[in-house]
This record gives structure tokens, C-alpha cells and sequence, in this order.
């Protein structure tokens, strides 16, 4: 029982702006990389495409990330305002000055 609670807790962060280590890997790759599908990503980062999916639907519903399709009718990935900002918050990424 007292493993079950942990496993639970685990998955659930306390706090609601933690991201998954996967998820900031994907934040991460589409800063740099916008414009990849699942199997890009996928493949780039070593993690299979059913984890990206799951993931990456996260991130999506956090407003960090959005998509649209190609003709294959796979996703397209690209890094949105709010994983920008994540990013920038968190000194994962270095805030781009506009000159």
C-alpha cells in the first residue's frame, strides 16, 4: 500500500507548473527544432513515439506547445508562448533580446 502512495505521488506533482523530464526534453528540441513531427521528435531524442504522444498532448492542453498536421497526417510540433516562457523561467533557455 505504502508504494501504491508513492507511485501516486510521483505522478502527480504538487506543484501544477513541474513538467515531467520528458516534457522538458520536448520543450527543449522544439525550441530549437520547430516544425518536427512525433517520429522527429521521437527519434531525436531517443524515446519512443507513444511517450512523445502521451507527452506531448500534455504539453499541448498547457498551452506550450501547438500543432498542426502535415500531409501524412502526423502531428507538427512547434514550441508555443507559454513553453517559451517555461523555458525562459526556469533559465533552461536564455531570454532573446529584441534589438
Amino acid at each position: 500500500m505504502q508504494l501504491k502512495k508513492i507511485i501516486q505521488s510521483d505522478e502527480q506533482p504538487l506543484d501544477n507548473n513541474l513538467l515531467h523530464e520528458i516534457e522538458i526534453k520536448v520543450l527543449l528540441y522544439l525550441s530549437s527544432n520547430s516544425g518536427r513531427n512525433t517520429k522527429q521528435i521521437s527519434k531525436a531524442l531517443n524515446i519512443t513515439e507513444e511517450i512523445i504522444k502521451f507527452h506531448t498532448g500534455k504539453l499541448k492542453t498547457k498551452n506550450m506547445i501547438t500543432s498542426g498536421h502535415d500531409p501524412m497526417d502526423d502531428d507538427i510540433w512547434s514550441l508555443d508562448l507559454g513553453g517559451r516562457q517555461y523555458l525562459i523561467e526556469n533559465n533552461l533557455i536564455e531570454h532573446e533580446s529584441i534589438s
